[in-house]
């Protein structure tokens, strides 16, 4: 049996609507589309006729599971509930962009870090590499990732300031409650951590695909001390940003937890917008996140945007981007980057780098670190930096992937003073998913 869930049938509402699908008396979401037939305020008529095409493309695949639904199919709730959710962009870029004035900017408080809910387990079982069969999600996967890609179209930064950067409070920047395992009984956890040197290096690629994440979270979202926002992200394809799922969506409340007004200011320092300011036209999070009510150690904290083009360039043209690398965040060498409350005042691109790892549980793997508030959705990154001339190549199998992320920020301890560390979701093929979903029909979107 199918019956709707946010009313589509009920109320005529158009856009996203949720359906729930019983098999076997248990319940399962399904997400379709219903257009409108006239373009939102701000939005182009042909853009809104491609918007409204690609949605309903983008819908066949909870369609196909209703197919399933209806033919008495057996499926899991695990396949359901790990299928990723789309939020298309209704709002112009000028308008989000006008949104994000310089006072707004500097108004913006990191947003607050989940902490986790259950001590590290130790040091855990090594994920399987993907290509050896089932991933994190339990799906069977041949994709393994790509190394990253240097700018075709740089330009010669502008580091004028458009604002001054406030000083945050980093104290309150993570969330209370949950349980972390305490220094003295836990496992030690080294790393080193430091400003880029010199600071001009966040001008230079694989640095400028790294920048701030501005979004506003209102109070529906559930989300802790709503309002102006910011996270950490990267650029991971022509088009497309990586983030954590937390800094897209609050996990819980369905719908109404999207964030909106998201911006993204790669390579940002001290208020400069060196390669300009990018904003978004599709956002996709995992279902895990979706529906996992906020928690965490969460098995797939991560989110895709795919962003407008500035001027008619794409973001990945003009600062690059790094690449991915599943099933391998740990063991192995990883540089953490994003732009920490506790250091600079969220002003300055900060680098941790650290082999030290315990598993967090659920798929995640704990490192440590000392950044907390606004690192949230940073790259976890596996052979940063350029080769030398003659430099062997990287040979561990599994890490020769250069310059490829392979975990995003998710979540700290309760208490950063006594225990440093940042944990992250192990990347499987939920985000393939997720960027593919976000993606839809849009061209030379991802790589």
């Amino acid at each position: 049996m199918v019956r709707t869930g946010t009313g589509a049938s009920r109320t005529g509402r158009p856009g996203w609507q949720q359906g729930v699908c019983h098999v076997a008396a248990r319940p399962h979401r399904l997400h379709f589309f219903v257009p409108d037939p006239r373009p939102p305020i701000g939005l182009s008529v042909p853009l809104f006729l491609a918007r409204n095409t690609t949605d309903m493309m983008l819908t066949l695949a909870s369609l196909l599971v209703g197919l399933l639904c209806l033919s008495g199919t057996p499926v899991t709730q695990a396949q359901i509930l790990d299928n990723p959710v789309l939020k298309p962009n209704v709002v112009s870029a000028a308008a989000t962009a006008a949104f994000w004035t310089p006072e707004r900017m500097r108004a913006a408080q990191p947003l607050t870090m989940p902490v986790a809910t259950q001590p590290a387990g130790g040091a855990g079982p090594a994920p399987a590499a993907p290509a050896a069969g089932a991933d994190g999600a339990g799906n069977a996967s041949s994709f393994v990732g790509y190394s990253g890609v240097p700018p075709s179209r740089p330009i010669t930064p502008n580091t004028t300031s458009i604002f001054t950067p406030s000083i945050r409070n980093a104290t309150t920047t993570f969330a209370a409650g949950g349980a972390a395992v305490p220094a003295a009984s836990g496992p030690t956890l080294y790393y080193t951590s430091s400003r880029l040197i010199p600071l001009s290096a966040d001008l230079s690629w694989p640095h400028t695909t790294i920048g701030v994440l501005y979004f506003f979270a209102a109070a529906s979202t559930g989300v802790p001390n709503p309002g102006f926002k910011q996270c950490s992200a990267s650029v991971v394809g022509v088009r497309v940003l990586l983030t954590a799922g937390h800094c897209v969506h609050s996990g819980k409340n369905g719908q109404a937890g999207w964030y909106s007004n998201f911006l993204f200011v790669p390579a940002t320092r001290d208020g400069a917008e060196p390669f300009g300011r990018w904003t978004m036209r599709n956002v996709a999070v995992t279902g895990t996140w979706y529906s996992g009510g906020g928690g965490v150690p969460n098995a797939a904290d991560y989110a895709a945007l795919v962003l407008n083009d500035n001027a008619g360039v794409p973001v990945g043209a003009r600062v690059g981007w790094l690449g991915m690398a599943l099933g391998v965040v740990s063991p192995n060498l990883i540089t953490q980057f994003g732009y920490p409350c506790n250091i600079d005042n969220c002003a300055k691109m900060h680098r941790v780098d650290t082999s030290s790892s315990v598993f967090g549980g659920n798929n995640c793997y704990q490192y440590g670190s000392d950044m907390t508030g606004g690192a949230s959705g940073g790259p976890w990154i596996q052979n940063f930096g350029l080769p030398g001339s003659g430099q062997p190549a990287p040979w561990y199998s599994g890490r020769t992937l250069v310059n490829a992320v392979v975990g995003v920020t998710s979540y700290g301890p309760s208490n950063p003073n006594t225990d440093r560390y940042l944990g992250a979701s192990n990347l499987d093929s939920r985000v393939t998913s997720t960027i593919n979903l976000a993606c839809g029909t849009i061209p030379a979107c991802w790589r």
